[in-house]
């Protein structure tokens, strides 16, 4: 086979690999805002007993990942993402693979906001131990985990 037909074959499997995930249209949007410097250190210390609740309760969504989830049911994460310059932004990432401590899918955030280098279904891949939250779609719109969803809102 050639190396156009090898590369035609290449691209046809990486889109059908790489799936939408399954969303109710209930779902709510992705919301941002700005924090300076100062209230981002506020925000992460104190979002830190939830993301340490996310990452108690992961194992357990991580099998039933591996075991295969539901029709209609979708596995999103949170994780930090960081440019260049050091910036990070959180975004939510649509898990496609789970294997050797390494968590893949694709950004399924409204990218940029901070981090330009990022858009939205861009691949990424992240070590388990950066996990910031975790979330399960249902196809009803209901959602389990999102605990640091929870958090209050960013500080004033």
């Amino acid at each position: 086979m050639s190396l156009p037909c090898l590369l035609v074959v290449a691209l046809v499997a990486a889109s059908a690999i790489a799936k939408n995930p399954e969303i109710s249209p209930r779902v709510p949007p992705d919301i941002s805002a700005f924090v300076t410097p100062e209230q981002l250190k506020e925000l992460d210390a104190g979002m830190k007993p939830y993301v340490e609740q996310a990452r108690r309760t992961f194992p357990g969504v991580q099998a039933r990942f591996l075991a295969g989830l539901p029709k209609g049911q979708s596995l999103f994460v949170m994780a930090r993402l960081y440019d260049e310059c050091g910036r990070s932004e959180l975004a939510f990432i649509s898990v496609t693979r789970i294997q050797g401590g390494i968590i893949e899918g694709r950004i399924w955030s409204n990218l940029p906001n901070i981090i330009t280098s990022y858009r939205f279904r861009d691949w990424y891949a992240f070590p388990e131990t950066q996990l910031v939250d975790w979330l399960i779609a249902h196809p009803d719109g209901t959602e389990e985990g999102n605990i640091a969803g929870k958090f209050p809102k960013a500080p004033k």
